[in-house]
């Protein structure tokens, strides 16, 4: 038997639900956006009861993601209001508002450099965005349905994105090129991550399994069963 973990902290918000949640690079700051369509910030302590620190404001519709920059400076959001907004932590303030989607947008990360925002959305495009002009850059196309989830990789010369689709594809930042598509065994994928040493590439989705795909060939390596749903994958260790 494996070790048992409990939880360290509760967080109990005034939403129905809560829809997406992130964690600064530091670990003190924990952002979670609820059905209100809002976004609580939370400060976390060991040993301490979570505090609510700040309230930043609303996007139109549900949010769908929110993803800390690498310096934990700034929290990107992902709407079905179509739009990705840029908040500033210490000020609580809406810095930028993206637009250009023409469906929901499920998921949005930065860049390990924190210079460019990638954007996945209902419309099947992933836009790269500029942070220094608040600019779209690029708009990657290829996908034939939703949008689920997106990566950058380490270096932050690819991204890894996945969607309702059935595929994960891997896409080239410098030439805004698609690179390789994996045809996964699900009709939706759902989630997708590279492993720490970018050797394993890891899908989830709706037949309810993990698939572990070779990061250079794309060829499946391994199959994990046991969900009966996936709908986040997170990796912690280089091996598995």
């Amino acid at each position: 038997m494996g070790a048992v973990h409990t939880s360290c902290a509760t967080i109990t918000t005034n939403a129905k639900a809560v829809d997406a949640v992130a964690i600064s690079p530091n670990g003190k700051t924990v952002a979670i956006a609820s059905s209100d369509n809002q976004i609580n910030l939370w400060a976390f302590k060991p040993r301490h009861s979570p505090a609510l620190i700040g309230i930043l404001g609303r996007h139109n519709h549900y949010i769908l993601g929110c993803v800390f920059s690498p310096n934990g400076k700034m929290l990107a959001s992902a709407s079905a209001d179509g739009s990705v907004k840029l908040w500033e932590i210490e000020t609580k303030n809406e810095v930028a508002v993206l637009k250009g989607h023409t469906d929901w947008c499920f998921c949005c990360c930065f860049s390990p450099d924190g210079s460019l925002l990638a954007s996945g959305s209902g419309d099947g495009t992933i836009r790269l965005w500029s942070l220094t002009d608040m600019r779209c850059v690029a708009i990657l196309q290829g996908h034939t349905y939703w949008v689920r989830a997106c990566q950058f990789s380490k270096d932050g010369s690819k991204i890894l994105s996945c969607g309702a689709d059935g595929t994960a594809r891997i896409w080239s930042v410098a030439q805004h090129a698609l690179i390789a598509t994996i045809k996964t065994r699900a009709n939706q994928v759902l989630t997708c991550a590279f492993s720490p040493d970018e050797h394993l590439i890891a899908t989830a989705g709706s037949d309810s399994c993990v698939h572990l795909w070779d990061a250079t060939t794309y060829q499946l390596t391994k199959t994990l069963t046991g969900h009966l749903n996936v709908s986040t994958i997170a990796t912690i260790c280089d091996k598995i």
